[in-house]
């Protein structure tokens, strides 16, 4: 269901064009992002970013109306028509989670038409229906068509608008198209992809801060999801609730902890490689997944909830973090490239975090497995024909993380009767028994 509240109020007006308003990993300003031929030849104390604000009416009923600020700073890459605005904190009220456009499935373009423009302010903003991506042009842009045909008059001003999916995830902003005459007609438009920004802020020599869907300094915002058994009943909760108090118990020792510090020293240790936590940072499921394996690791081989203790679980059996949650710990493993295996040890035990549940019996793929193999490819030749990647695969043992919990709901009436002292060990013993 899209949050169309939601999409409004991160939404402004820059200029005569649109934009996208960015929280980042800090407290001290935002960002807006936006297209640069926006902005194109316009001095910074210029540039007028209008933002919605709420307020009371007379009635005490909620109102929108429009609020201005300047830039503190710009940066941009002209080529890739990218500008990214400084702006300050009080503007931005929400993470907004940046996504790699893949498909056009519900996609939904934003933004603020000239035309609407002397309306009343909630009434100014409009959204319009993607129906598919066509095919890349020059500079890496991405051609797509509406639903609709548009008017010029429906899209001029909307140009930095976000491309939004159902779920709130920015992938990318709207460009404009060929089309200059003001009664011609939209029959597609371009496609600024979102990580053209990504790429702006991590080169960008200002110190402009990453864009992150939380602070990622505290284990804290994703203690709740940990563990976390849906869709079950009293029953089950009744039965599970020593197990959960356990498990809360060792999830607080773990509050202190910082994952992007720990990410920082796995790296520096190169315990791990930029692979294996491609990304991560962009999703709420990584903090949960991770959380949980880290909590396992301590349970099951006594490593100390430390940032020291994390990189020898790591070390001992590796953490990936996969960003496709549609596929099942098998589908990973058979889409995962060489790359992934670079440095680790030969034979260890690989836990693959954001994944979908296949249920317990297919958690774990055990070493040697001939499901690895994906005979629907034509295998690489190398040498003696047998595909390197493919073949260095069946060398690991690859367990879901969803085996956390998974296993709760297998074996839940093993939990009957037993103490709070019980309750934990025979989780361990379950987790060992899968595993091993």
């Amino acid at each position: 269901m899209v949050d169309y509240v939601f999409l409004q109020q991160i939404s402004v007006k820059v200029n005569d064009g649109s934009g996208v308003i960015i929280k980042p990993c800090t407290n001290e300003y935002c960002y807006v992002f936006t297209d640069w031929h926006v902005i194109e030849n316009i001095e910074r104390e210029k540039i007028c970013v209008e933002y919605y604000v709420t307020e009371k009416d007379k009635y005490g009923e909620d109102v929108l109306k429009f609020e201005k600020a300047t830039p503190l700073e710009i940066y941009d890459v002209k080529e890739r028509d990218v500008a990214i605005l400084k702006m300050p904190a009080s503007m931005a009220v929400n993470f907004v989670k940046l996504r790699e456009l893949t498909n056009a499935k519900n996609l939904h373009h934003t933004g603020f038409p000239q035309k609407l423009r002397e309306e009343a302010a909630d009434s100014q903003w409009v959204v319009h229906q993607v129906k598919e991506l066509l095919y890349k042009i020059s500079h890496g842009f991405i051609k797509y068509s509406f639903e609709k045909i548009q008017e010029f008059g429906d899209l001029a001003g909307t140009s930095g608008g976000g491309i939004f999916t159902d779920e709130g995830c920015l992938v990318g902003l709207h460009q404009g198209s060929s089309v200059k005459s003001k009664d011609g007609y939209y029959a597609d438009c371009n496609i600024i992809p979102v990580k053209f920004y990504k790429e702006a802020i991590e080169n960008c020599e200002n110190n402009f801060q990453p864009v992150w869907r939380y602070q990622w300094d505290s284990f804290e915002p994703f203690f709740r999801k940990a563990f976390l058994v849906k869709n079950v009943g009293d029953e089950f909760r009744q039965m599970m609730a020593l197990l959960a108090a356990q498990l809360d118990a060792l999830k607080r020792q773990c509050l202190n902890l910082s994952p992007k510090e720990i990410k920082g020293k796995l790296e520096l240790d190169r315990i791990v490689n930029d692979k294996c936590f491609q990304n991560c940072f962009d999703d709420e499921d990584f903090g949960v997944s991770f959380l949980e394996y880290i909590v396992c690791m301590h349970l099951i081989y006594d490593f100390p909830l430390s940032t020291e203790g994390v990189c020898k679980m790591v070390n001992h059996s590796l953490f990936i973090y996969w960003q496709n949650h549609d596929d099942d710990v098998l589908s990973a493993v058979k889409n995962m490239d060489s790359a992934y295996f670079a440095g680790i040890k030969h034979g260890q035990n690989i836990y693959v975090g954001g994944l979908h549940s296949s249920g317990y019996a297919c958690d774990v793929i055990k070493k040697g497995s001939k499901q690895i193999l994906d005979i629907s490819r034509p295998l690489v030749n190398v040498g003696n024909g047998v595909d390197v990647a493919d073949a260095l695969k069946i060398e690991y043992s690859y367990i879901s993380t969803c085996l956390f919990t998974d296993c709760i709901l297998q074996k839940i009436e093993e939990f009957k009767g037993l103490d709070e002292n019980q309750v934990l060990k025979h989780y361990k013993e379950i987790l060992e028994e899968k595993i091993s």
